[in-house]
């Protein structure tokens, strides 16, 4: 558990223990609910900066090497895709000269609307090894990496 702060690593102060909670972001059956390992969920808050931090290191790789759910499914998303690159194209000028990063990028929804109407260039950084192929499939260049 962590007890110096992220930002500034003076003390962290424990504020909330939820003892163990399984990760987020998995579709599970009722007996892989029961077998689901739990990790250790504790809150700090910097007694010098006031940056409120989880404490609990968990490897990225167990975090972030697979996700089930894709930005892609859900119209919603995909309309505040479309607004949010509306409102790039006015701040930066977006157009066939830009240059754009995402990073998480997910199934790599915003990246293919922005090459599809702006027609620039693109690049997904993402560590979910699963979702690479639906971006490769998309012709988006991604690196698939925890950084």
């Amino acid at each position: 558990m962590r007890k110096f702060c992220r930002i500034c690593s003076s003390k962290i102060l424990n504020i909330l223990d939820f003892k163990k909670v399984a990760l987020s972001g998995n579709f599970l059956t009722k007996k892989e609910i029961l077998n689901e390992k739990k990790y250790p969920l504790n809150v700090g808050v910097c007694i010098s900066c006031k940056h409120l931090q989880i404490q609990n290191i968990i490897k990225p790789d167990k975090l972030f090497s697979h996700y089930d759910w894709e930005t892609g499914v859900s119209l919603t998303n995909l309309n505040l895709i479309a607004d949010l690159l509306k409102e790039l194209k006015k701040k930066f000028k977006l157009d066939y000269r830009s240059k754009l990063i995402e990073i998480a990028s997910n199934d790599g929804s915003l990246l293919s609307l922005a090459n599809q109407i702006y027609k620039c260039s693109v690049l997904g950084v993402d560590p979910a090894k699963n979702l690479a192929k639906k971006i490769k499939k998309k012709k988006i260049k991604k690196i698939v990496k925890f950084i």
